[in-house]
């Protein structure tokens, strides 16, 4: 008789402590916010980027400083259901201000994993909740040998392509305003004699991405120990920065 009361006992201890474990957690704890879609949203950034190609070799090609807006649009479910936020890009004309729309892309949301697509590839950006050392298959959806063109030349621009989380919920400055909660996520950190593949996404909480900065350069110059701004054939260094949001 004690040893059936025993494992009756023991039977509710377990229902309970599963039920504790099934509890719904706030959207908070998942963080979700690091990510935001919404109908109407915009973000503008300041772009400053170098390009690079082997009949310049050791200076940038091209060097650009651009205003490019982004705006949630419009919204679809894709064939798994997944709704999508049409994402505009438009680039603002320095001569008179207006913006020119440029391309469209899609961000999209699971309870589990934010993805981006641009350029008909699609990104794994980050994974719920954040948590500091994670790490995830960002490139699943294609070949990370992908032979992207810049300037006309072939780069495999995601090669070594291996995301993680840096750090979350910490403060921090990014382009002169001060935020409280940044995730940041490395994509790739990845350099031979001959490649670097650098990648950093900075997240501010409730607003989005924040501050990007893209290292994608190849080289033949493999004994040449000068910097890699002063040694790349081919690629390009980029940052982007948030000026401003609503």
């Amino acid at each position: 008789m004690r040893r059936i009361l025993l494992i009756a006992t023991l039977g509710i201890v377990l229902i309970n402590a599963c039920r504790k474990d099934n509890k719904v957690l706030p959207d908070s704890f998942y963080a979700y916010d690091y990510y935001p879609l919404e109908i109407g949203k915009y973000w503008i950034y300041q772009i400053d980027s170098s390009i690079y190609d082997p009949t310049v070799s050791g200076q940038p090609f091209r060097v650009s400083s651009t205003i490019v807006r982004t705006t949630m649009i419009d919204t679809f479910r894709d064939g798994a259901g997944v709704l999508n936020y049409v994402t505009e890009y438009a680039v603002q004309d320095s001569a008179t201000q207006q913006w020119k729309p440029a391309y469209l892309g899609r961000a999209s949301r699971t309870a589990t994993e934010a993805f981006l697509d641009e350029d008909n590839r699609k990104l794994v950006k980050m994974t719920f909740p954040p948590v500091t050392g994670t790490h995830w298959d960002g490139t699943r959806y294609f070949n990370e040998q992908t032979i992207v063109l810049v300037a006309g030349e072939p780069i495999e621009m995601y090669k070594e392509w291996d995301p993680r989380v840096v750090s979350t919920d910490e403060a921090g400055t990014i382009g002169g305003d001060a935020y409280d909660k940044i995730l940041s996520i490395e994509y790739a950190d990845a350099e031979s004699r001959i490649e670097k593949r650098f990648a950093l996404e900075k997240y501010a909480r409730g607003i989005g991405l924040a501050y990007r900065e893209y290292w994608i350069l190849d080289t033949q110059l493999n004994t040449d120990d000068r910097p890699w701004d002063q040694k790349a054939q081919r690629g390009f260094i980029f940052t982007q920065v948030l000026i401003d949001h609503n």
